[in-house]
C-alpha cells in the first residue's frame, strides 16, 4: 500500500491507534496464563525448620547430601552447578582489590 495524500496517512494513523490497544490489553491476559514458580523457601519455611540454636543454617547437612545426589543424577542441576562453580572460578582468578592513595594525603 503506497501512502500518497496525508488523508491516507490519517486514515491509518486512526486504524493503528484504535487497533494497538486491543492488542496490548489481549497480550497482558496472554501474560496472565504465565504460571508463577513456587518458591520452596518461604517465611513459614524458615520459621518451621530453621534451628533455634546457633549456627542458623538454611544449608545444612542433610540437605546438602541431597543437593550431592541431584548433582549426581539430574543433568539440569549439574550444569548450573557446574555454571556456578565456573563463575566462582573466575572471581578466584581475578586480581585482590588495592587501595591506592595518592597525594599527600597517605
Amino acid at each position: 500500500m503506497k501512502i500518497e495524500t496525508p488523508i491516507q496517512l490519517l486514515y491509518i494513523l486512526i486504524l493503528f491507534i484504535f487497533i494497538c490497544p486491543g492488542k496490548m490489553i489481549a497480550g497482558d491476559a496472554a501474560q496472565d496464563n504465565i504460571p508463577k514458580l513456587q518458591n520452596p523457601i518461604t517465611v513459614q519455611y524458615i520459621k518451621k525448620n530453621l534451628r533455634s540454636s546457633q549456627p542458623r543454617l538454611v544449608l545444612n547437612s542433610s540437605i546438602e547430601r541431597d543437593l550431592r545426589n541431584k548433582i549426581k543424577i539430574d543433568p539440569v542441576v549439574k550444569n548450573m552447578y557446574a555454571a556456578v562453580k565456573l563463575n566462582a572460578q573466575n572471581i578466584y582468578d581475578k586480581p585482590l582489590l588495592e587501595r591506592v592513595v595518592t597525594g599527600r594525603r597517605l
